[in-house]
């Protein structure tokens, strides 16, 4: 029957044992992960309805005419969106190095893609007539060109809150954080570049 070794020798061994694998257990987050496969503008450019910012808005727009012998105003709460992505049909990908999964992306400024009020959404608030307008025939013709106008100025306005600094930011931060995910999950780091930046 063998010696048993003593209890400090045991100890010892397990000692040396332990702390090469804990070390590597913990280096290995830290090491570089290939990329599962190339990385293509291609891929990017597929993204393009991911790669979009939908802004919300709401506004009050009041609209009156006159005439002769009365007026009409009309109040409009309207409800629309807008949006804000980047063209990624005119995206660049440059210093690819496949063997550490690095590339840099270089894109276009985000624009405004598009402007609509909600026609489901949106409600006349109120109508008033006054002075002959309210008996005229010509009450409801002149209501519906009033209603137009009001629907137009409320796009407008929707149009240019969607052009803010703010919200081309934010359109910037939500393209960046899209891309990003899509690349690491493909194994690849990105660097995001916006021209004329």
């Amino acid at each position: 029957m063998l010696p048993r070794p003593p209890a400090r020798a045991t100890l010892m061994l397990l000692m040396l044992l332990t702390v090469p694998l804990t070390a590597a257990w913990w280096m290995l987050p830290s090491l570089p992960r290939r990329p599962s496969r190339p990385l293509t503008t291609e891929d990017i450019r597929q993204l393009a309805a991911l790669a979009t910012a939908e802004l919300q808005f709401s506004d009050s727009v009041a609209v009156e005419t006159r005439g002769w012998f009365g007026g009409l105003d009309l109040l409009l709460d309207a409800r629309g969106h807008a949006l804000l992505g980047t063209d990624l049909d005119r995206a660049v990908l440059s210093d690819v190095d496949p063997e550490n999964g690095t590339a840099t992306l270089t894109l276009p400024p985000p624009k405004l893609l598009s402007v609509a009020v909600n026609a489901a959404r949106t409600r006349t608030a109120y109508v008033s007539a006054w002075g002959l307008w309210s008996v005229s025939p010509a009450y409801e013709p002149a209501r519906t060109r009033l209603l137009q106008r009001a629907w137009q100025e409320a796009e407008n306005r929707f149009r240019n809150a969607a052009g803010s600094a703010e919200n081309l930011q934010t359109a910037r931060r939500h393209a960046e954080d899209v891309l990003h995910r899509f690349a690491a999950a493909q194994g690849w780091t990105l660097t995001i570049e916006w021209a004329g930046s």
